[in-house]
């Protein structure tokens, strides 16, 4: 099983346009850390990197992940974000989709019409290990507590 979790590059963060600084993604990092017994995992930090859109597409494709989660800490982060999954998508790259963060929390409705599979609502560092290991075992997602996702349309 293979995961990329990505924090996309919004342009000018507030904490870069306020402080000067970009913010490391504490909350990937965590991510990363809870799941990498049962998976591979890739963090791709676009902000940090500076990547265009494009060039994050291209890392994910050539990663070949299964799941790619993307952070969305901040609306800004959630255009970019679903412009990436959009890319993929036409593109061919199937990986399962799963937003987190404040913003997809609040608007997961919203967020699950454009496509994403599945939101992580709240703290995600258990529920994204369970969602993981459900996937990895081939087993329904139906049991992971504390995500939002589409099923026969609803």
């Amino acid at each position: 099983m293979k995961v990329a979790l990505v924090r996309t590059n919004p342009g000018k963060s507030g904490y870069a346009s306020a402080y000067g600084y970009i913010a490391p993604p504490l909350g990937i990092l965590s991510l990363a850390g809870a799941i990498r017994e049962v998976a591979e995992v890739k963090v791709i930090d676009a902000e940090a990197r500076g990547l265009a859109e494009e060039e994050t597409v291209a890392e994910i494709e050539a990663f070949d992940p299964d799941i790619v989660g993307f952070t969305t800490i901040a609306s800004t982060y959630v255009n970019p974000s679903l412009r990436i999954v959009r890319r993929m998508r036409e593109e061919g790259l199937d990986s399962f989709v799963v937003f987190g963060g404040h913003h997809s929390t609040f608007t997961y409705p919203l967020v699950l019409r454009e496509g994403v599979d599945a939101v992580v609502i709240g703290e995600g560092e258990n529920t994204f290990q369970e969602l993981v290991k459900a996937l990895k075992e081939r087993g329904s997602i139906r049991n992971v507590k504390g995500i939002a996702y589409v099923e026969k349309g609803t």
